[in-house]
């Protein structure tokens, strides 16, 4: 028989202390009758006196993002959504301007220049798209100046063994500083009036404040044919090595730092993952929460690397006072059916997103 001694004891104590401390269970909640059940479902309201109109439907719901912006009365909308198969995943790019509780415009198109923004004239940037005020009927499709359609070019010919760039590293190197040279004079050749355009998380005055990817340049916006840079357009050219190893400045982003002006935060499309703040106030004002219900105990097995959790996650149903201008009226949600919904104001207007998991779509409603 093996004796352990006290120190292993003690060791063994803390380590079965540590797992227990490391895992989170979740216990099982009494499912509830409904409170009130008076109160309709949404989209209905108690009493009838306010009515949700459908304005329109995407599909599907799941993961789908999105994105607004207001304009005097009108309420733009982009809408980011997954597209799951057995083989592939892709996102689709769907964009919708509505006024007075009509859809008056949209388009869709698959991913591009991920930027959503208008200019002072109320025109929209939509990917590669412009569309025109006031009816954004008519587009125009922008070009996209990245310095790496250069680079990838002689990658491409030196793999697939073009003879000509191709025989060593030094003939590769040298055609490839070459055509960026004239590749990034012909571009800047052409810019009038450049503005920076950052990601909708990150607002600066600080020109090349953001990393690569994210940041790009619309190009003479107010010509008849504007087009983008990217930010690499500005880095250093293909570094030429000298004894030193310093690489050569192509001097570019001197040339232009002081004539880039700014995208005012007013122009941007608000995105729904990374600012929520002003989009809660509105639905906070609209729906005010006076009591849940569980409705159901879904199982749930997950966690973190150092977090186990695993038991029982509560699905409620949601009871709320609605005002809308001088309105006042009740509804609830249930969300099993509904996985959340969020309120956009346009003037006196107001709309609502509803992610309709049991449909599978998001469905727009104006509220009236």
């Amino acid at each position: 028989m093996i004796i352990l001694n006290t120190s292993i004891k003690g060791w063994l104590y803390l380590v079965v202390c540590c797992m227990l401390a490391s895992c989170w269970y979740y216990p099982k909640a009494k499912v509830e009758k409904d409170k009130f059940p008076q109160i309709p479902n949404f989209p209905l309201f108690e009493d009838g006196k306010l009515k949700a109109q459908k304005v329109f439907s995407v599909y599907p719901a799941k993961e789908t993002e999105v994105c607004y912006l207001n304009r005097n009365d009108t309420l733009f909308l982009v809408i980011i959504t997954s597209n799951f198969s057995k083989d592939s995943y892709y996102l689709t790019y769907h964009i919708a301007a509505l006024h007075s509780g009509k859809l008056f415009f949209t388009d869709s198109c698959l991913p591009g220049v991920s930027r959503f923004f208008t200019d002072v004239k109320g025109n929209v940037f939509f990917q590669q798209w412009k569309y025109y005020a006031p009816s954004y009927q008519r587009k125009d499709s922008l070009a996209y100046y990245d310095i790496n359609s250069i680079r990838n070019k002689f990658q491409s010919a030196q793999y697939e063994g073009d003879t000509a760039v191709s025989k060593n590293d030094s003939l590769l190197h040298a055609a490839t500083i070459k055509e960026e040279s004239k590749f990034r004079q012909q571009v800047f050749n052409q810019i009038k009036e450049i503005v920076q355009v950052t990601p909708d998380n990150i607002q600066t005055k600080k020109f090349g404040a953001v990393e690569n990817g994210q940041t790009f340049f619309l190009c003479n916006a107010n010509s008849t044919t504007p087009f983008y840079i990217d930010a690499n357009m500005f880095n250093t050219a293909h570094p030429e090595w000298g004894k030193n190893f310093e690489a050569i400045d192509s001097g570019y982003y001197y040339k232009m730092k002081d004539k880039v002006n700014f995208l005012p935060a007013r122009q941007y499309f608000t995105d729904d993952m990374y600012d929520t703040t002003k989009r809660n106030i509105v639905t906070h004002r609209i729906l005010h929460e006076f009591d849940k219900i569980v409705v159901e105990n879904k199982w749930l097995k997950g966690g973190s690397r150092i977090i186990i959790e695993f038991g029982y996650k509560q699905v409620y149903l949601y009871y709320y006072d609605v005002t809308v201008n001088t309105i006042k009226t009740r509804t609830k949600i249930n969300h099993q059916q509904h996985d959340k919904v969020e309120v956009y104001r346009a003037a006196k207007d107001f709309y609502i997103a509803d992610w309709n998991i049991a449909d599978n779509k998001l469905d727009i409603y104006y509220l009236q």
